[in-house]
């Protein structure tokens, strides 16, 4: 494949267009740009300037009067002409270095730190995907799902997810857990902000495709979720079945308990999220369950 700047340029505008119409390959997407530093630049320039297309066109408030009605032109046409003025824009060297829409995955185990060009930092949790996108105006964060840890630096910061988008003030730490159609934002210092509600610190900011809810936090609800940032999982008086559903996001092995009236039964500790071997032996001991393996999973039962 030809590698000129204006082929590289050109390339980009068109994986631009496709993922934006949905129709790219994402796995054959990050093998192209990660073959090249040229292909990350590139591609992060290219969609700096469609960016900025898409700010001016928004500011046409009446379109000047026409002799016949056209056919709109597609997203994917307009992506790929922005495309081509990139090719102009970029030989000529005078674009600015902005970060189109970005991705990074945590399998299951796994923890990541990734820090943005503003300063902020994205921590993210076991089985987490996250895309962002940074430009002048500001951060976009996309949750896809899984957790995020996010200390923002001092530019503004959108995160979104579950339909909606929470506001979150710059120099400030949060947390935010997808569970489903719900997400969880937890303000750790800062101020969140969506709809209508903000949240301050030792707040949690819920986010629904409905709307917003806010809640105080209490301390020992805050060190349970900050937790998963030291590598713990902690339980205060929690019914077994929920500490090992919340155990088996960070287990390959997953835990299963086949006793209805186990999963009932109240437990409490911090324990390692990598390995739950501490947390089978503090079970043993107080409640008197056994462990098996059976298969790829470990069973949990009460002792007879």
């Amino acid at each position: 494949m030809d590698d000129a700047p204006d082929s590289v340029a050109a390339q980009a505008a068109a994986w631009l267009a496709r993922l934006d119409t949905g129709v790219a390959d994402e796995a054959e997407f990050e093998r192209w740009r990660g073959a090249d530093p040229r292909h990350a630049v590139a591609f992060a320039k290219v969609g700096a300037l469609w960016s900025d297309l898409a700010r001016a066109g928004r500011t046409l408030a009446e379109p000047a009067p026409v002799a016949a009605p056209t056919p709109a032109p597609s997203r994917r046409r307009l992506l790929e002409a922005a495309g081509i003025g990139a090719v102009a824009i970029l030989g000529g060297g005078v674009a600015t270095r902005a970060f189109a829409r970005q991705r990074v995955v945590t399998g299951v185990g796994q923890r990541l730190d990734r820090k943005l060009a503003d300063g902020a930092v994205m921590t993210l949790n076991t089985d987490t995907e996250v895309r962002w996108r940074e430009g002048r105006d500001g951060v976009e964060v996309w949750l896809e799902r899984g957790e995020v840890s996010l200390t923002t630096a001092g530019r503004p910061f959108l995160l979104r997810a579950a339909a909606e988008t929470a506001r979150l003030q710059p120099g400030g730490r949060y947390n935010a857990r997808m569970r489903g159609p719900v997400t969880d934002v937890t303000v750790l210092s800062g101020q969140a902000a969506a709809s209508s509600v903000a949240a301050a610190a030792a707040h949690n900011l819920t986010l629904t495709a409905s709307g917003a809810l806010t809640r105080p936090t209490a301390a020992p609800e805050l060190q349970t979720i900050e937790a998963w940032r030291r590598g713990e999982v902690v339980f205060e008086d929690e019914p077994l079945a929920a500490a090992v559903e919340e155990y088996n996001r960070y287990l390959t092995r997953k835990l299963m308990i086949v006793d209805p009236q186990l999963a009932t039964v109240r437990v409490g500790g911090r324990f390692t999220s990598s390995d739950p071997a501490d947390f089978l032996q503090a079970l043993s001991a107080s409640l008197g369950v056994t462990s098996r393996r059976a298969g790829d999973d470990v069973i949990l039962t009460r002792a007879k």
